[in-house]
């Protein structure tokens, strides 16, 4: 039987991990907001997309470069004109999240949702505010968020993963935690209707967290 200190420093090191990899996961949901954008407009030849799509790549490549205040700096491209849009929104929150500004983090996301049409980008918005959240150890709030993710779009093991992570950080709920991980890979792996690489990211994720 593991002790209470045992099952903490497993927990951190599964947390270390995670942390590890939320580049990638970065990465992949760019990805899909790409995808979800090009399918909206056809062959992509509409200017405010376009524009939108190039200032998300200025975005990403200060944000693979480890530069997460440059990053955060050409979020403003995604605005239009002095107006702010859920893209913004949501691409400002991921770099205040890097950045440990947990409170504006959290607005950004808040003030997003209600711009945010696509239900799967609405489901990421809920999913990302769970992630700053639980960061906060606001865990019940969090819970909360990742519960609407699965509304807004059903049939996502993501969801299910994220509230067991949820209570893997409280060391609580430890078999139903181990259950909801076991669910979320399950449905993750005969997942369809994305790319591979957004469904391989998915499930990688998922993976990590059953570990």
């Amino acid at each position: 039987m593991k002790s209470t200190r045992e099952r903490y420093n497993t927990l951190q090191r599964k947390r270390d991990f995670t942390m590890h990899v939320n580049r990638l996961i970065w990465l992949a949901i760019v990805l899909f907001v790409y995808y979800v954008v090009w399918s909206r407009t056809g062959n992509g030849m509409i200017a405010r997309e376009i524009r939108t799509m190039r200032a998300s790549k200025a975005v990403m490549a200060a944000y693979q470069d480890g530069n997460y205040t440059l990053a955060l700096q050409k979020t403003e491209g995604l605005k239009d004109g002095s107006s702010n849009t859920a893209h913004y929104c949501f691409l400002r929150d991921g770099m205040l999240h890097q950045l440990g500004q947990f409170t504006m983090a959290e607005s950004s996301l808040r003030e997003g949702l209600p711009l945010q049409p696509d239900n799967r980008l609405k489901a990421l918005n809920y999913k990302t505010l769970a992630k700053v959240l639980m960061d906060q150890e606001r865990f019940e709030e969090s819970i909360a968020f990742f519960e609407n993710a699965g509304r807004a779009w059903p049939g996502r093991g993501s969801d299910l993963r994220g509230i067991a992570e949820v209570w893997l950080r409280q060391g609580r709920e430890l078999p139903e935690a181990l259950d909801h991980a076991r669910q979320a890979v399950e449905i993750d792996r005969s997942a369809t209707g994305l790319t591979k690489e957004l469904l391989d990211q998915r499930l990688g994720e998922d993976l990590a967290v059953l570990a």
